[in-house]
């Protein structure tokens, strides 16, 4: 039976000022659905909320989009999985050998206290999955527990969207806090590469991450090879 893939991403479109657009960076789910996609196994893409997808507008300016997002760009059948993704609240984690948590600002506001993600986190690390993110999208892990009390992240290296990365950009009073400085006080260490947003990639203890939307696909080839090594 082919493992199944999840794939969530955030409903929370907005900064600080309602005014100043976020959401999902959209090359970050791009990227891995592609890798995990053309190996055949299925994914699914589910929002907090359900329904049209936010997308950070940034994250589609044409200069700043490589071939393989442009193509899912124009992608009918892929963008309509955006404009009617499922609701988080109808999934059941047993359902899933991997989830992913894709980035963009919004998951800063919607991923750290979703109970059910806290829910189908566990239960599929629990069950022997994997459970990957990249950027922001490890927003998801800051609270979540498994079913001894132990925080997920408690002995695993992890990375992350940095603090540097963030002043780089000029985003960093727009946020509700830095993601780095919350990695670092739940899990045993936070590494980043030397030089901001060039690919880095931790895998640890069945957890993977990336430090930005640089390392995506870095991302998704390493649950490939887990999906395809482990038989459960």
């Amino acid at each position: 039976m082919k493992k199944k893939v999840l794939a969530i991403v955030t409903s929370h479109g907005t900064m600080r000022k309602e005014s100043a657009k976020t959401g999902l960076w959209f090359s970050e789910l791009v990227h891995f659905y592609d890798v995990v996609r053309v190996a055949g196994f299925p994914i699914d893409i589910v929002s907090l909320k359900g329904g049209k997808v936010p997308i950070d507008p940034r994250s589609v300016i044409p200069v700043l989009m490589d071939e393989t997002t442009k193509t899912y760009h124009l992608d009918p059948y892929f963008i309509s999985k955006l404009d009617h993704s499922l609701p988080l609240e109808d999934i059941n984690g047993q359902d899933y050998d991997c989830v992913f948590f894709a980035g963009g600002h919004g998951t800063l506001w919607d991923f750290p206290d979703s109970k059910k993600i806290q829910e189908i986190t566990s239960t599929i690390y629990e069950n022997g999955g994997l459970v990957t993110a990249v950027c922001h999208g490890p927003a998801a892990l800051l609270r979540t527990r498994l079913t001894d009390g132990s925080h997920l992240l408690e002995d695993v290296e992890v990375t992350g969207y940095t603090n540097i990365e963030e002043k780089l950009i000029l985003q960093g009073n727009k946020i509700p806090f830095y993601l780095e400085d919350e990695l670092r006080s739940v899990a045993k260490s936070f590494k980043k590469s030397t030089i901001p947003f060039t690919s880095h990639v931790i895998e640890d203890k069945r957890i993977i991450t990336g430090q930005n939307p640089q390392s995506a696909r870095a991302v998704g080839e390493k649950a490939l090879r887990f999906l395809q090594a482990h038989v459960y």
